[in-house]
């Protein structure tokens, strides 16, 4: 382990991240408030849609504002050990059930992907709800456990080494950024 490392990193939310996704998931949902309230709709399929958007981007922007008023302290913990983010679940995701570190792009987005052992991904995602979030990220072509930094203090590309430089500091070395540049795992959509 280099010695500029520190033993754990804990990364929690950030305040200002946090603001953005408020202030854009209100735009949102008034946009789409505006479209079922304000415009006349020609057909139900815009309702439909309105109505939808409101319900989704709603939920999101109180997601956002619930975990601005309620984080209280780290969330995603990477050391020699493993990974754990607690978002996801309350244990560790061991180096060595780790076979690969990409990351992955949809459309402007970017994750950190984990490739993990067939046994792991089935512990993980053992819940209807947790099984249904991994059909949609394979639908994007996103295979893996995925750890997005949505909201959080540090972004993908520095989670993405961070991951690196800890799964080498364990043994598991896989292939470092500055060998080969990023490792992609998916295409963009």
């Amino acid at each position: 382990m280099t010695p500029d490392m520190p033993e754990e990193l804990a990364i929690g939310y950030s305040t200002w991240r946090l603001l953005e996704l408020v202030g854009l998931g209100i735009v949102m949902t008034s946009l789409c408030g505006a479209i079922v309230f304000m415009i006349p709709v020609k057909g139900v399929l815009q309702q439909i849609v309105g109505y939808a958007g409101v319900a989704f981007f709603g939920a999101a922007t109180c997601t956002a504002v619930w975990k601005l008023l309620t984080a209280n302290g780290p969330v995603l913990f990477i050391n020699r050990t493993g990974i754990r983010d607690e978002r996801i679940a309350d244990q560790w995701i061991v180096w060595e059930a780790v076979t690969d570190v990409c990351i992955a792009r949809v459309r402007s987005q970017k994750f950190v992907v984990l490739k993990v052992s067939p046994a792991l991904e089935e512990l993980l995602f053992a819940t209807i709800s947790k099984k249904m979030m991994q059909a949609a990220n394979r639908a994007l072509s996103v295979d893996g456990v995925v750890i997005s930094p949505t909201g959080l203090s540090i972004k993908a590309d520095a989670l993405l080494d961070a991951c690196c430089c800890y799964r080498a500091a364990s043994g598991h070395p896989g292939e470092l950024e500055g060998e080969s540049g990023p490792k992609s795992c998916a295409s963009n959509h």
